[in-house]
């Protein structure tokens, strides 16, 4: 029977108060009067990405970004799946219909896509790019709106969305074609150039929050860890592997886009790096349940 620290799946389980780990040091906040005094709403905002990344804060860190309340290694092996493992299921949206399915693995590239994100074409995004992202099968709510600024914007939206795609429907190769991903990683550094490195954050923690692929990660966890099977650890770590693995796809890439908000945004305003805000996002959405702590495997 493998312990608790081999299924730990990367996260944390011991209790910092207990000596497990040190806290980070607190920052501290500078004396006088400062842009926070004069704009205290400015910052991460009260929305649901907002509260993604303040989840990952402390008072004091919190404080320091926003004084409102607080409210690659590339893993492509293949899994043994055991035959009577179901399937991960699509949940019905909020009105109880199912998603749209308009997108298939075969789409045609739209022309210019990699001359649009490397140059950051700032032209409109046309009828039919926007229709194809919001009948997207893995669409997500702002989708459009993020999509709206300009066809660079328009591209760049639609990639993330493929790449959810890719992520659950690809078993091996890169979720998101290396080319499409360095165009991807070229547009985000332009707009990190231009000053806009605090928009492409709240877009990061927009897109993380809104993802369809932690839903539908949740509810196949949530079928496993009801099973009477569940205390078996030849039952459950497959089913665990089932999700773990697209995870780590998923932010392999995610962190690759990303990566110059870490160096040049996260660390200078106390937020947390690319990396860090997705692990958290995995734990909250898919691991906080009292099934899973109360699960004999976990309490090894």
């Amino acid at each position: 029977m493998a312990s608790s620290q081999d299924i730990s799946f990367g996260f944390f389980t011991e209790d910092p108060d207990a000596g497990g780990q040190q806290s980070p040091r607190s920052p501290v906040r500078p004396t006088g009067k400062t842009h926070w005094d004069h704009e205290p709403n400015n910052g991460l905002g009260k929305g649901l990405g907002g509260q993604t990344v303040r989840s990952c804060l402390g008072n004091i860190g919190a404080s320091v970004v926003d004084p409102s309340p607080r409210d690659k290694k590339k893993n492509t092996g293949r899994v043994t799946v055991p035959r009577d493992m179901p399937a991960i299921q699509v949940p019905n949206l909020p009105d109880g219909s199912m998603p749209k399915s308009t997108t298939t693995l075969k789409d045609s590239e739209p022309p210019s896509l990699h001359l649009a994100l490397i140059l950051n074409d700032r032209g409109d995004v046309r009828d039919e790019d926007m229709q194809h992202i919001r009948n997207h099968r893995w669409t997500f709510d702002g989708a459009a709106k993020l999509a709206s600024p300009s066809r660079g914007f328009g591209f760049f939206t639609r990639c993330l969305l493929d790449l959810q795609r890719n992520v659950q429907l690809l078993e091996d190769g890169d979720p998101l074609e290396p080319s499409l991903a360095r165009a991807c990683r070229t547009f985000v550094h332009a707009q990190v150039r231009e000053g806009q490195a605090g928009e492409m954050y709240h877009m990061l923690a927009h897109f993380i929050s809104n993802s369809l692929l932690f839903p539908e990660w949740d509810a196949f966890l949530q079928v496993s860890f009801a099973d009477q099977r569940a205390s078996q650890e030849s039952f459950l770590v497959p089913h665990l592997e089932q999700v773990w693995v697209r995870f780590c796809r998923f932010r392999s890439v995610v962190e690759t886009i990303f990566d110059i908000l870490d160096t040049s945004y996260a660390w200078r305003n106390r937020l947390p790096k690319v990396g860090e805000l997705l692990r958290e996002h995995m734990r909250r959405r898919c691991f906080d349940h009292p099934h899973v702590s109360k699960n004999v495997l976990f309490m090894q």
